[in-house]
């Protein structure tokens, strides 16, 4: 593994990070925030809901820093759909 390759890693986690951390208090201050109901929902307190944005900043970071590391020549070479499929899974992974 090049250490470019590890940089880049490192630069998204640290994204990610920062960006749910800053998600999670704007949340609070918009009161974007799922509630408990007594229910359904076992949380004991309010949970922001913003993370899938940090997680979808962090997700672009890395492979906008892939591509350009492989060169835009190889990016062209992904089958149609590739890349709206895989936001997809990651969403539906993120959703569970």
């Amino acid at each position: 593994m090049s250490a470019a390759v590890i940089a880049l890693g490192a630069a998204t986690l640290a994204i990610s990070v920062l960006a749910a951390w800053l998600g999670a208090r704007l949340a609070k201050a918009a009161g974007v925030a799922d509630a408990p109901d007594g229910g359904h929902k076992a949380h004991l307190r309010p949970v922001p809901t913003l993370g899938g944005l940090a997680m979808a900043l962090g997700f672009g970071l890395a492979l906008s820093g892939l591509l350009l590391l492989q060169g835009l020549t190889q990016a062209w070479r992904l089958p149609p759909g590739a890349l709206r499929d895989l936001v997809g899974v990651v969403g539906l992974c993120a959703g569970l």
